[in-house]
């Protein structure tokens, strides 16, 4: 017998009586909007789906990691996930992921998280870190995870775009 374990809910609603591609959210007790950019026709009142979707590898990655670290008494300050997706002129997408630690965080720490990171996320229920579910029909999307250190004096800096944004 299968055992399931209920790890989110969210419901999304959306009709000819709110504005074209608004959907509104509930994931449990919160309350969220999801809409497209007014170059796709949405009105921009909060992120796209797939905004959302990559916030949510952003979320889990940092929390993984701050769990991680707090759990071994280490001091980390600051971690950073950048989290991007792509889609190249072949339609094939892209997910690019980079975690910016503390230039000062011990390389044997930055090691164990950079582990850490490529396991993330992941089903708890597998064992294996190349366990993956996925549907035959859906896009194969590529995780690609990047480690950078960063001096917490300095902005964290992205090619063609602006600090922090």
């Amino acid at each position: 017998m299968t055992t399931v374990r209920h790890v989110a809910h969210a419901v999304g609603s959306t009709g000819s009586t709110v504005p074209a591609y608004r959907v509104n959210l509930r994931v449990g007790p919160h309350e969220l909007v999801a809409d497209e950019p007014t170059a796709a026709g949405g009105g921009a009142v909060g992120p796209s789906p797939f905004g959302l979707l990559i916030s949510g590898l952003a979320a889990c990655t940092a929390t993984t990691l701050r769990m991680y670290a707090a759990r071994k008494g280490w001091d980390l300050t600051t971690i950073d996930v950048d989290v991007r997706y792509d889609i190249a002129d072949d339609g094939r997408g892209a997910i690019k992921r980079t975690i910016t630690v503390p230039v000062d965080l011990p390389p044997d720490h930055r090691k164990r998280l950079a582990d850490l990171a490529e396991r993330t996320p992941r089903d708890p229920g597998h064992t294996s870190r190349h366990a993956h579910h996925h549907d035959s029909r859906a896009p194969q999307i590529g995780v690609t995870t990047s480690k950078e250190a960063h001096d917490e004096h300095r902005a964290v800096r992205h090619p063609g775009r602006s600090p922090r944004s």
